[in-house]
């Protein structure tokens, strides 16, 4: 039987719609905790599908999207040698801390600029765990709340990962065109891009041009046809 966490958790209901209390599980086999009725379990197996190819042992890891620690967990469990992880969710936050304890856990979202607020949107679909954006997208629902805001590129120079993952719903190309480059302290990007439509499909060759960056591709079955959101480049 899970084991249940003596914190409560919190989760947004966009059938009522609010916030409501639930608990916080530990999942044996994958060796975290989550919120039942959620998609945090499918956040989980998202890292795990995509991420497992990176190697992180005696690196700096810039996590932007943290989730619930998913990737953060695996960097901790890899010998990463620091771990900075944003998420700007306060509930999926309070996860993340207890997944990843010995990371640098910041609760923000990040952006073209430092700002004192944002707008986070929650999705109004079941996914709102693992869908919800700064991004005002198609899915949102009317329940928002304010959030901290940290620069894109201050975050690159200030903290210099060699690893970077970025999984921000849609918000990737807003912050991509922040800067002029990938910098060239970065070895491995993990990302999705949320949107494969022209002109969002150049940005992968854009950003990751094949004489420097090897790709992998990781595709997924969505309605019966595959596609590929995510990927992961090695800078060669």
């Amino acid at each position: 039987m899970a084991r249940i966490h003596e914190q409560q958790g919190m989760r947004f209901n966009p059938a009522i719609p609010a916030f409501e209390e639930c608990e916080i599980k530990f999942n044996p086999r994958k060796g975290m905790w989550y919120r039942p009725e959620t998609f945090d379990l499918s956040s989980i197996k998202e890292c795990i599908d995509n991420y497992t190819c990176i190697p992180v042992e005696g690196k700096t890891v810039l996590d932007l999207g943290a989730n619930i620690g998913g990737f953060a967990k695996m960097c901790i469990d890899g010998g990463a040698k620091e771990i900075i992880a944003l998420e700007p969710c306060p509930h999926n936050f309070q996860i993340l801390e207890i997944n990843a304890p010995s990371a640098q856990c910041i609760n923000a979202a990040v952006c073209e600029k430092d700002e004192k607020e944002v707008v986070f949107h929650y999705a109004k679909s079941k996914r709102n765990s693992v869908s919800s954006s700064t991004l005002k997208r198609r899915n949102a629902s009317s329940t928002t709340i304010a959030v901290p805001g940290l620069s894109f590129s201050n975050l690159l120079e200030k903290y210099r990962p060699q690893i970077l993952k970025i999984d921000i719903e849609g918000k990737e190309y807003d912050i991509l065109d922040s800067i002029p480059s990938i910098p060239d302290f970065v070895e491995v990007v993990g990302i999705e891009f949320h949107n494969t439509r022209s002109p969002f499909d150049q940005y992968p060759s854009l950003f990751f041009p094949e004489s420097v960056w090897h790709k992998v591709e990781h595709p997924i079955l969505m309605y019966g046809t595959t596609k590929v959101l995510d990927y992961t480049f090695f800078r060669k």
